[in-house]
C-alpha cells in the first residue's frame, strides 16, 4: 500500500524494486539491487501509483489475495457510529499496548487532545479500523464500508491534517502533534511489514518535534509517558537498524528516573534503554573506523585499538548493570523481565560486533564462550514466551532480543523462534513478518535448516 510517511521527511522517496517488494524485504537500491544481484533475480523497479484520481477523491490502496495492490476510489466521510466503534477498539489495543509501567490508561488521557486535534482523532480511528479488520466480531454500519478502507483513508487525512498543522509557527510546542507523529509510527508498526515507515516516522516525526520543543517542554504527566515509551521503540529503532540517536546526546541522555520523597528508585528498564543506545552508538562508529582502515593496517590502527579500549569499558557498564540489576529484582516484574532479554540481546549484539572482524588482539575484546552464548540464547526465548502469554506488553518491543536470538541459536531454537515473531504477527504488528524473513534468510545463508512448526 502506497502512502506518504514521516511528514517532517524532505528526502527523496525511493521505492523498492519488484523483487524486494514481493520479499517484503528492505531494498538497498542500485541497479540491480544488493538482494536481486545474490539471487539471481530481474530487478526491476515498481509501478508509480498516485494518491488522487481525477475526481479528487482520496485514493486507498487495498491489497489483493494474491499480493498485488489494487487502487480503490473512497468516500470521504465516516459514519460517526462507526467513528466511536473504531476509537473503542483503539482505545483496547492501547491497553493491550503497555510499552511503559506508565501507559497502561493512556487511551483515556488522550480522550482530551484527540477532541481537538483533527488529526489525532483522525489517526486514532485509523489505528483503531486496522485492528478492528482483523477481528471478525467487529461490525460497521456500512457493508461496504471495509475497516481496513477505513483505516487507509484515516490514516491519510491525519497525515494531511499533521503537514497543514506543522506549517503553523510554534506548533511543536503541542502535546497533539508529538503524540500524532507517534502513533502514525505505531500505525506504521501493525501495518508495514518491513519497518521501514515506522522509522521514518521516528527519525522525521517524533524525533524531530520533541527536538523541536525541548526537554524542558516534556514535564506534562502525558509527555512525560509519550517520552518514556519513544525511548523504549526508538531505542529498538536505533540498534535494530544500526543507527545513532538523538537520545544519546546532551541532556536527552540522562537517565529518566521515578522519584520518590527519600530517593532514587533505579529503573531497570531506563537504564538497560540506555546502555542499548549507547551500544548502538557505538556500534555505528566502530564499523565505520574499522571498514574506513585498509585490512593490513587494522591491527596495528591506534583509532582500532582505541576501540576495543571503548568496547571493554562499555562491556564493563553493561556487566556492572546486570550485577545491580540481580541485587535489586527480588521480584522481577514483566517489565523486569523484558530489562535483562535486553540485556541477553546486549552481549550478543556488542560481542559479535568484534569477532565479526579478525584484527583484535586476543583477550582485548569482549567475548563470549558458547556455553555463555547458548544460555543467553535460551533466556531470551523463555522470557519472551513468557511476556507474549502473560503481560499486555506488546510484542514488538521483543523484536531485538528475537533478532539476537536468532542470530546466535547453534541448539535448533530456531522453530520456537519463529513460532513467538508468529504470534507477534498474529498479535496485530506486521514488522514481525520482517525479522522472520531476516532470519531466514540468515540461516539459509548459513546453511542452517529452517523448520516451522505446525500451526505456528
Amino acid at each position: 500500500m502506497k502512502r506518504a510517511v514521516g511528514p517532517l521527511d524532505k528526502r527523496k522517496t525511493v521505492s523498492r524494486c519488484q523483487a524486494c517488494a514481493k520479499r517484503r524485504i528492505k531494498c538497498q537500491g542500485g541497479f540491480p539491487c544488493e538482494y536481486c544481484n545474490r539471487t539471481n533475480k530481474t530487478c526491476s523497479p515498481q509501478a508509480v501509483a498516485t494518491s488522487t484520481n481525477l475526481s479528487g477523491q482520496f485514493v486507498a490502496y487495498a491489497p489483493r489475495q494474491q499480493g498485488a495492490a489494487t487502487a480503490i476510489a473512497l468516500p470521504i466521510q465516516i459514519q460517526s457510529h462507526d467513528s466511536e466503534i473504531y476509537l473503542n477498539s483503539f482505545a483496547e489495543l492501547l491497553h493491550r499496548c503497555q510499552f511503559t509501567k506508565d501507559f497502561i490508561h493512556i487511551g483515556r488521557d488522550l480522550l482530551p487532545l484527540m477532541h481537538t486535534s483533527p488529526a489525532l482523532r483522525d489517526l486514532g480511528i485509523a489505528i483503531g479500523a486496522l485492528d478492528a479488520s482483523r477481528r471478525v466480531s467487529t461490525r460497521t454500519s456500512l457493508e461496504h464500508d471495509l475497516p481496513q478502507c477505513v483505516a487507509y483513508r484515516s490514516y491519510s487525512r491525519s497525515l494531511q491534517s499533521l503537514q497543514l498543522q506543522l506549517q503553523t509557527k510554534g506548533v511543536g510546542m503541542g502535546q497533539d502533534v508529538a503524540w500524532t507523529t507517534f502513533l502514525l509510527g505505531l500505525f506504521e508498526l501493525m501495518a508495514e511489514p518491513s519497518g521501514d515507515g515506522f522509522a521514518k516516522h521516528m527519525l522525521y516525526g517524533t524525533s524531530k518535534v520533541l527536538q523541536l520543543a525541548g526537554l524542558d517542554a516534556q514535564q506534562s504527566t502525558l509527555q512525560k509517558r509519550l517520552l518514556n515509551a519513544f525511548r523504549v521503540l526508538e531505542a529498538n529503532r536505533a540498534i535494530l537498524y544500526g543507527d545513532g540517536t538523538f537520545l544519546s546526546k546532551g541532556k536527552w541522555s540522562f537517565n529518566n528516573r521515578i522519584r520518590n520523597k527519600q530517593a532514587v528508585v533505579p529503573d531497570p528498564m531506563v537504564d538497560i534503554t540506555k546502555l542499548m543506545i549507547q551500544t548502538s552508538q557505538f556500534s555505528k562508529q566502530l564499523f565505520q573506523v574499522v571498514e574506513d582502515t585498509p585490512a593490513e593496517k587494522r591491527s596495528n590502527s591506534p583509532a582500532i585499538k582505541a576501540l576495543a579500549r571503548e568496547g571493554t569499558a562499555l562491556d564493563h557498564r553493561i556487566t556492572i548493570w546486570n550485577k545491580d540489576s540481580l541485587l535489586q529484582s527480588a521480584v522481577a516484574d514483566h517489565f523486569t523481565q523484558i530489562s535483562f532479554a535486553y540485556y541477553y540481546a546486549l552481549q550478543l549484539f556488542h560481542c559479535r560486533n568484534f569477532t565479526y572482524y579478525s584484527c583484535w588482539e586476543t583477550g582485548t575484546v569482549p567475548e563470549l564462550s558458547p556455553l555463555e552464548t547458548n544460555a543467553y540464547v535460551a533466556a531470551i526465548i523463555d522470557i519472551c514466551d513468557t511476556i507474549i502469554r502473560a503481560s499486555n506488553i506488546p510484542g514488538v518491543i521483543l523484536l531485538f532480543p528475537l533478532r539476537m536470538a536468532g542470530a546466535h541459536d547453534d541448539f535448533g531454537h530456531r522453530s520456537k523462534i519463529l513460532k513467538l515473531l508468529q504470534q507477534i504477527y498474529n498479535s496485530g504488528f506486521a514488522v514481525a513478518e520482517r525479522i522472520k524473513v531476516d532470519l531466514c534468510d540468515f540461516w539459509t545463508f548459513k546453511g542452517l535448516e529452517v523448520s516451522i512448526e505446525k500451526n505456528s
